[in-house]
This record gives C-alpha cells, structure tokens and sequence, in this order.
C-alpha cells in the first residue's frame, strides 16, 4: 500500500453519509458561489472566447455550459465551466493551501451528474472528497505551514491538486474500482501544471479549467482500461519528486489527515466578497472602513499607506496595471477603487478603468509596506493609515477579511452574491429556483434540474451583472 492506493481506498469508502455536516453545508456554499461567479463570466471576454472554443471542438452535447445556449462534451463543459469559475478572482480559497478547489471540482461532478443523471447526494459526496484530496495533494509535506511548498517553487498550486482532485471526484460518480482510480490518479499527475508567471492572464483561470477537463479525461480512460503508473504519486519518479523534490513527503504524515479533519473546516475556507486577489481583501477592508466611518472623498485623501504582511507582498504584482486583469492584483488600484467608488464590483475590473486618469492619480497616492507579522492564525493582516488633506491621520486594522472562517460569509452573503453575479445572464426566476435547489442539494433525485437552470436561452441578449 502506497499513499495513490490509500488516497483510492479513502475516495471510495466514503460515502455521504460519512461527511460531517459542517462538509456539506460549505459544499452547498462553494457550488452556489461557483455557479454564480461562473455565470458572471459568461458574458465577458474570457468566457466568451472559451465557450466559443468549446462550441467550435463539437462533442456529444450532454453537459451544460453556464449560461449559454449549447451543451457539450463532459470534459469540454467542464472546461468551459472551470475557466469562467475562475475568471474573475472572485471565487473560494481554502487557507494555507494556495488552492481553490470548487473551480475545478465543481464544473467536474456538474458535467458528470448531469451526464450520469446523478442524485445530489452522489455529487456532495464526490465533491467533498474531490476537494479534500485537491488542498491536501496541493500543500502535502506542510500541512502545518503557513503555505503550501507549491508557492516557492512558482507553480499554481490550485490546477497542481485540483487535477487529482477531479480524476478522484469523477472516478467516484462513476463507479471506478479501487485499480481504476489508481490509474486515473497515475493519468492525472501527468497532467498536473500551472504557473504564477500567468497570474494577471487569461491563463490562470484557464489552469482550473484544464484542471477539470483532465480529471474527467483522466477517470473516463481509467475506465476504458487505460493505463498508467498505480503508485505515481508516491513514485521515486512521480508526482511527489516533482513537485515536491525539496521537501519529502511520506505517508505516515500525509495518508493519517485525509478526512481528519476536512481541509474546509480546518485550516477553513474563506470566500471572497471581492472580485480580485485574495491577498488584498485585509487591506480593502481597512480602507473601506475608513471611507465609510470618516465619509472621506477622493478629494479629503492626501496618501494612502498600507501596511501588509510578508505573505501578502507577493499577490501584489502590479503596481500600474495595463489591464483589468492586472487590476485584480494591484493594491493601488483596488485602493482607488474602494476610495472612489466605496465598493468593488466585477464591472469596475475593465482595461479602461486601470487607465482612468482619476483613479491613476489616486492609485499614485498608496504606498505599501511590509510592515506586519504573519502568523499561522492571522496570515494576512493589515493596516490602512489614510492621512488627509486637513491633516488627520486616519488608522484601521484588519486581521481577517470579511469572508475568512474567522469573519465568515453566511448563506445570506452568498445568495445575495449569487444574485448580483447572476443577474442579466439567467432569467431572475431561474436565479430563485437555483438557489433553493443549491440550498438543499442532497435532497435533488437528479442534478439534471439544477444544470437546466444555468444554462441560457437562443435569443436572449445577456448583459452581465450591472452596478
């Protein structure tokens, strides 16, 4: 027994019944918020551009594609759908593991479900340990750091797991044996990849996507009696050497956490209620709190300084972006953005903002400062010190952004979040029933009711969610 056949055996022994309910509530959680920031995306480039890709490669038209009016192939929808999901920085993030596994896991056990005619009970049940086995995999030997060794070495930690994740979660629904997901894993780590070099790009969201759409790849050949390595994790010549060549993981420290306790619960998840890099949300809140609480105006801000702490420094690539991309991870241009418009929404993340001489000159206001100490509980806090043109010297601090397990979204957040992502893509009484089947998931006979209401109709003109 190696930890590829012990990662099959926990896959396959565990059932739904054997999820914590605290599992099954964050599933629910992380599906509505993948669906609606999917559909969001639908209708902007990046999602116009590979849904067309997609159209274009035909297929079997069995699985939905977010709120379009074609189907797909399953490992093409799911393609599609994980692109989109992750398109607008504006997804979920499990703690000290560098990964947001729903964006590949999510639009894996939709195009299987809707494919298999799947119960939703079946889908919870492959989703959560698809997503156990993605952040684990994603951060194996230093499940007790702060950060995953993936983030060292420049990979993008979120497709390296979420592949392996996926392989697992489609191997699940359908029905491989304990060899078959063996091989499905040994298919998936030969294509595990991503790089940060691609943050800021079209690319990084499309890293979940491939995710997805190899996983799929990967189970469905398993079944067909391809072959692969059945211990490539493990394999002085597999996944772990590769990934993980400094620093040797063994079984013993690995194979004992699977499920013990669930990555969601602890270290957590966090969900974002902004649409860009996670490493900004502390700081935005700082200084929204202080426009809120002072009602300050562009014209009241003389500096802006923040101060973030040493994991942070390393989200904040782009000082000037030239693209609404590269706005998702400024500072300064999420820092003029919160002043000028006391909010951020997907709308304000454009090519022509990012170049807005109104908020260039306030983004030439901000200055960060590697000013806070990262701890294992409080990652990523900082202070926001606003001084005026009338002199005051303003201060708020943030340990935890709202959304973070210890500032936690409710289901209200979401489902409001759902609602705006959704708007002007699905018709609003589709948007309603969406939300109660999400809601209670383990419930629905066939996930095929849910993956009809994403999906859009010919003729409808699609607008995207507005201010």
């Amino acid at each position: 027994m190696g930890i590829t056949s012990e990662v099959a055996g926990f896959v396959l022994r565990t059932t739904y019944d054997d999820l914590p309910p605290q599992v099954v509530h964050l599933s629910k959680a992380m599906m509505l918020n993948s669906a609606g920031i999917g559909l969001a995306a639908s209708v902007l480039k990046e999602g116009t551009i590979i849904t067309q890709y997609v159209q274009d490669a035909g297929g079997t038209p069995e699985c939905t594609v977010l709120g379009k009016a074609f189907k797909s192939s399953a490992a093409h929808a799911a393609l599609a759908n994980g692109t989109m999901m992750h398109a607008l920085d504006y997804d979920e993030a499990v703690l000290r593991r560098g990964c947001h596994p729903s964006n590949s896991l999510f639009p894996t056990v939709l195009a299987l479900g809707e494919r298999l005619g799947s119960s939703g009970k079946e889908v919870l049940g492959a989703f959560a340990v698809g997503c156990e086995v993605a952040t684990k995999v994603a951060a194996a030997g230093s499940l007790d750091e702060p950060e995953s060794k993936l983030r060292e070495s420049a990979w993008h930690g979120g497709p390296v797991g979420g592949v392996m994740g996926a392989a697992v979660a489609a191997g699940k629904l359908l029905g491989l044996s304990q060899e078959q997901m063996e091989v499905a894993l040994g298919i998936a780590t030969s294509t595990a990849s991503g790089v940060r070099a691609n943050y800021g790009t079209a690319t990084k969201p499309l890293d979940q996507g491939r995710a997805a759409m190899n996983g799929i790849m990967a189970a469905l050949l398993a079944q067909r009696g391809f072959t692969a390595a059945r211990d490539a994790i493990e394999h002085p010549n597999g996944f772990l050497a590769c990934f993980f060549r400094d620093a040797p993981v063994k079984e013993e420290e690995f194979i004992p956490f699977l499920g013990k306790p669930y990555d969601v619960i602890s270290p957590g998840v966090a969900f974002k209620l902004y649409p860009c890099g996670s490493g900004l949300h502390p700081s935005i809140d700082a200084v929204l709190h202080l426009v809120h609480q002072h009602d300050l105006s562009p014209e009241d801000v003389e500096e802006v300084q923040v101060g973030i702490a040493p994991r942070s420094q390393g989200l904040l690539s782009f000082a000037r972006p030239r693209t609404g991309l590269e706005g998702k991870f400024s500072m300064n241009f999420c820092v003029a953005l919160a002043i000028l418009y006391r909010r951020l929404l997907i709308s304000h993340f454009t090519d022509e903002l990012v170049r807005d001489p109104h908020l260039v000159a306030l983004g030439e206001k901000v200055t960060v400062s590697v000013s806070e100490r990262s701890t294992v509980q409080v990652s990523r806090p900082s202070t926001a010190t606003i001084i005026t043109k009338d002199g005051r010297r303003l201060v708020h601090r943030v340990e935890h952004a709202r959304g973070h397990p210890e500032n936690p979204a409710k289901w209200v957040d979401l489902v409001e979040k759902y609602r705006y992502c959704s708007q002007g893509v699905i018709a609003n009484q589709k948007v309603e029933m969406s939300i109660q089947l999400f809601g209670t998931l383990e419930r629905l006979p066939d996930v095929r009711q849910l993956a009809a209401l994403l999906a859009g109709h010919p003729g409808l003109g699609h607008t995207g969610p507005s201010d």
